[in-house]
């Protein structure tokens, strides 16, 4: 089990100092991740542009800058893997401006593993629901995309059946109107050379009499 999540899951760590990156590398990769640790934004930088990462673990303060570079450089590039920032400070402008640019979690050191990892599974958890529920609405949208192009296929045929069918009674005036749920159903309204109305049910599906006979009712008949 382990084996196969290690394949497809990768958590980059990103801190220069290296017994701190070293513990938590090796505690993910007890969990079953592969870790990918970085000293620096420069080198985040080049890793994220080779790998899919699915979560960030990034010391607040930098040698080449802070947490906010790397938010900036995500949202320029369009980059939606969630973000962890650790600090050593519970600096309130530092939190605010984090989670302002997108940070999903502000976590200050020392470290409780476990209860850290707990956040990261939480965290992990809903990324991943809430990629499940996207994949979900975009076949959805397609379902019924093809639905709706496929119903005015049908409208069309059935329309131009229709008017073939009448073309050769040039003293019958008809129209055909495909209602909003179409279910391949038709009725077909005319008026007679006299005057009168007629209707002319035709369906795909069994019908009781006493529906067609009452929608015949419906319509009354014009003076000759």
């Amino acid at each position: 089990m382990k084996s196969l999540i290690a394949k497809k899951n990768y958590i980059l760590v990103i801190d220069d100092d290296v017994m701190m990156s070293q513990t938590i590398s090796d505690f993910i990769h007890g969990k079953g991740y592969h870790v990918i640790v970085c000293n620096n934004l420069e080198e985040a930088f080049s890793e994220l542009s080779q790998y899919k990462i699915d979560l960030i673990l990034i010391n607040f303060w930098q040698p080449d800058g802070t947490a906010l570079i790397l938010l900036e450089h995500l949202n320029e590039e369009k980059i939606t893997t969630p973000v962890i920032v650790i600090s050593n400070t519970k600096g309130h402008q530092s939190v605010l401006e984090c989670f302002r640019m997108g940070v999903l979690d502000f976590v200050v050191k020392p470290i409780n593993l476990e209860i850290f990892w707990y956040k990261v599974e939480c965290l992990l958890t809903r990324v991943k629901l809430q990629h499940e529920v996207k994949l979900q609405r975009v076949e959805l949208e397609k379902m019924l995309y093809e639905k709706a192009r496929e119903e005015k296929m049908a409208r069309n045929l059935f329309e131009h059946l229709v008017n073939i069918d009448n073309t050769q009674f040039e003293f019958v005036r008809t129209f055909c109107q495909a209602s909003a749920n179409f279910s391949g159903d038709i009725i077909l309204k005319g008026l007679a050379p006299n005057g009168n109305f007629f209707l002319m049910p035709e369906f795909n599906s069994e019908v009781r009499h006493s529906t067609i006979k009452q929608l015949i009712g419906e319509i009354p008949p014009q003076a000759a």
